[in-house]
């Protein structure tokens, strides 16, 4: 295929009706047998996002086009090789069989947690990041969710549409971390605190990790200041400096250089030789610059002030109590505001997605289902074609041009929107 492999008490006299007997029920294994009842539901869990990540995966790799390898993963798992026998992994593009030559743009600690991708073949370590990636996007989609025979092939159906859009399609083609770095995040969330692992690793460590990773989840950091939540801020930022120490000790020259040079110039790196107006830079900084307008004080100024905006829009949304989509916020606005962003940089959408159309859909299924269908429609078209259509369309397609060439930008957009106007009729109520 490749040419890279190498991969309760009750008295007796009472009589219960049924459903006060299903009430009691639900409260005795609740109070009472709590951890297995929890396990249990846990083990069903993963049992429906197991299936659906890896009937996705099988499909998935079964379409793919032959030929490609997937140069960020390759890029993983050789800079993880190279870095375990004390080569230098920033000196310069990071190549093997496979791969021509590519950057790598993480931390040393990335290396420590990608080192893992080394052990087996690489086609076989592919197959097995693709099956793990498409789990933990199912796990992702599944919050909120219960878990049904019905769930797990809605699920499965779910990442696989959203597997042939350009956005995730991407992802998984070259073999991406993002999403498990939203795995991460989200599992701070999302997790219970009275099991052994939430007693043992406190929430926020795991964002921690991540930030330690891939600096951009620091913007969770931010969010967590903004909204006084001291506690998720100060174990996120005790987690990150556990990650660090540990990438120190184990490469101290590697961190070293990151900290001196490496971390001063990532733009340069993550950007592979393009210009800030090049269609495939998905972020705000993209689009002025295509719009003309050279990076400079008034760019970085437009930037902060939609900082400014979706900061604001994640902190309204917790206050009103929707935790979840207040992270999401913040998830979609992280590669706004990066200098360059990759369209799969945009993982959040996807649940954000999935989370408003669960909410819509028994009010209104079938506007739900066009809505859902036109945004999927348009994230299965490449920056690349919405810049053709600018070129060399008519002028009265611009604006199908401008949402095409900016899918992600506008997803996103449309998505942090979406989530504040709901929150905020959820809040007046």
């Amino acid at each position: 295929m490749t040419s890279w492999t190498t991969l309760a008490d009750h008295s007796p006299e009472a009589r219960l009706r049924e459903p006060d007997a299903r009430i009691i029920l639900a409260v005795v294994l609740d109070q009472e047998f709590g951890h297995e009842y929890a396990t249990a539901g846990r083990a069903s869990r993963f049992g429906a996002v197991a299936l659906a990540g890896t009937a996705s995966a099988s499909l998935f790799l079964l379409i793919a086009p032959p030929g490609r390898p997937p140069a960020d993963f390759l890029t993983y798992r050789y800079a993880a090789a190279l870095a375990a026998h004390g080569a230098d992994v920033y000196a310069g593009n990071v190549t093997g069989p496979g791969l021509a030559g590519q950057p790598f743009t993480y931390p040393p600690v990335a290396t420590v947690v990608l080192w893992p991708v080394t052990v087996l073949p690489g086609r076989v370590g592919y197959v097995g990041w693709t099956v793990l990636t498409l789990a933990v996007l199912a796990a992702v989609l599944s919050i909120g969710t219960s878990t049904t025979a019905r769930t797990t092939t809605v699920l499965t159906g779910a990442v696989l549409a959203a597997s042939t859009t350009d956005l995730l399609g991407d992802h998984v083609r070259v073999g991406q971390i993002d999403v498990l770095l939203m795995g991460l995040c989200l599992a701070d969330l999302t997790r219970r605190d009275d099991s052994r692992f939430g007693r043992a690793c406190p929430r926020g460590v795991l964002v921690g990790l991540a930030t330690a990773i891939k600096l951009t989840p620091a913007l969770f950091v931010v969010h967590f200041a903004v909204t006084r939540q001291w506690r998720l801020a100060a174990f996120a930022v005790a987690g990150c400096a556990a990650a660090t120490a540990v990438g120190a000790l184990l490469h101290p020259g590697l961190t070293g250089t990151f900290a001196r040079s490496v971390v001063w110039t990532l733009t340069d790196r993550v950007d592979l030789h393009h210009a800030p107006s090049y269609a495939g830079n998905q972020s705000v900084t993209g689009i002025l610059a295509a719009a003309g307008l050279d990076p400079g004080p008034v760019a970085v100024l437009v930037v902060l002030a939609v900082g400014a905006a979706v900061g604001t829009a994640a902190h309204r949304v917790h206050r009103a109590g929707r935790e979840l989509d207040a992270w999401l916020i913040i998830g979609m606005s992280a590669p706004l505001l990066s200098p360059f962003s990759w369209n799969h940089h945009y993982v959040f959408v996807l649940p954000a997605l999935a989370g408003l159309a669960r909410r819509s859909w028994t009010a209104r299924p079938a506007a739900t289902v066009v809505v859902l269908a036109g945004t999927l429609a348009l994230l299965h078209l490449g920056p690349a074609s919405g810049d053709t259509l600018l070129r060399d369309g008519p002028w009265w397609a611009v604006p199908a041009g401008v949402a095409v060439r900016e899918n992600a930008v506008l997803a996103a957009v449309v998505a942090i929107v979406a989530l504040t106007c709901s929150a905020h009729r959820t809040a007046t109520r």
